[in-house]
């Protein structure tokens, strides 16, 4: 994250980056699956709660938009 961002912010990340996990990826956050986020700040900082929404958001986003990204070209038809 390259915004000012604590300990309490960047964990809030990692949370909602496993929830845009969980709306592409089913069945998600099982023992046998392995998913796991890390989230790192670039900025030490105070942050405000509208950061850190703004900053969680944004990362759940990533991660659904990510997957869907990935997994595209394998449903394209072949040519």
């Amino acid at each position: 994250v390259d915004t000012p961002s604590d300990e309490r912010s960047l964990r809030r990340s990692a949370i909602a980056a496993h929830d845009g996990m969980a709306r592409r990826i089913v069945p998600c956050h099982t023992v046998f699956d392995g998913d796991i986020v890390f989230a790192v700040g670039l900025r030490e900082g105070q942050v405000a709660p509208a950061h850190i929404f703004a900053d969680s958001l944004a990362a759940e986003l990533a991660v659904e938009r990510a997957i869907v990204d990935a997994i595209a070209p394998m449903h394209r038809p072949s040519k």
